[in-house]
């Protein structure tokens, strides 16, 4: 074997599996696992500890990215907090990602779309209004980012400005189809897609908004039959 990591000489251990000694350790592949293994038999606490560390460090970068508290409740005690999969698909993933598997399968993959943190109670009670409604309860703020993880992974290219002209091409088909609710959806879709490329917080924002609204005076335009705050 032409290989710089074997010296070249055959373990007498293990010549009938290639047996080539690496330049690192002076064993074989065979021998390095047989070695790893005495260790981590010998060290079973050590590797307990080492185990739990990672998986601390993992629940530690999950809970900066989703910000570090319940998105429902507020409250920000690591030990009961879950990732919560948005779309009640958590099911049909963990046949396919084991639930202890989960951290670090969504560091790997760079966090994608559709998922959150909560807490225990709030996961629960998410379901349960799931199962009965067919939709997740989800803030405003976890939907506009999720509507920009599914844009960022389909359209790569756009920016603040192709996405409003796409906006006011929404927007002309919503007015002839004004009581079509997925057409309001697409308008939605693309509001809070600008947004976040903007870096606007909606519900942030309709928040402020809505309290500067509650403490205006408004009359009715029969004109053109709309509501207008009274200017001060």
């Amino acid at each position: 074997m032409d290989d710089n990591r074997y010296h070249g000489k055959i373990c007498p251990k293990h010549p009938d599996q290639g047996g080539l000694r690496k330049t690192s350790t002076g064993q074989c592949v065979e021998c390095g696992k047989e070695s790893l293994q005495k260790w981590r038999t010998k060290n079973k606490d050590k590797m307990r500890a080492m185990a739990k560390s990672l998986r601390q460090s993992k629940k530690a970068i999950i809970a900066d990215h989703y910000g570090g508290r319940c998105e429902m409740c507020g409250i920000d005690d690591p030990e009961v907090m879950t990732v919560d999969h948005i779309w009640d698909d958590g099911a049909e993933h963990r046949k396919e990602v084991p639930a202890t598997g989960i951290n670090h399968w969504l560091i790997s993959n760079n966090f994608p779309p559709g998922f959150r943190l909560l807490c225990f109670n709030c996961n629960h009670k998410v379901h349960q209004a799931f199962n009965e409604s067919g939709s997740p309860p989800i803030s405003l703020g976890t939907l506009q980012r999720e509507v920009c993880k599914w844009a960022d992974a389909n359209f790569p290219t756009r920016d603040a400005v192709s996405v409003y002209n796409k906006l006011k091409q929404e927007l002309e088909e919503w007015a002839e189809n004004p009581d079509d609710a997925s057409e309001f959806a697409d308008v939605m879709i693309l509001i809070l897609d600008w947004a976040q490329l903007k870096g606007v917080d909606m519900q942030e924002a309709i928040n402020r908004k809505m309290g500067i609204n509650i403490n205006r005076q408004w009359v009715f335009d029969p004109t053109n039959r709309t509501w207008q705050h009274v200017k001060e």
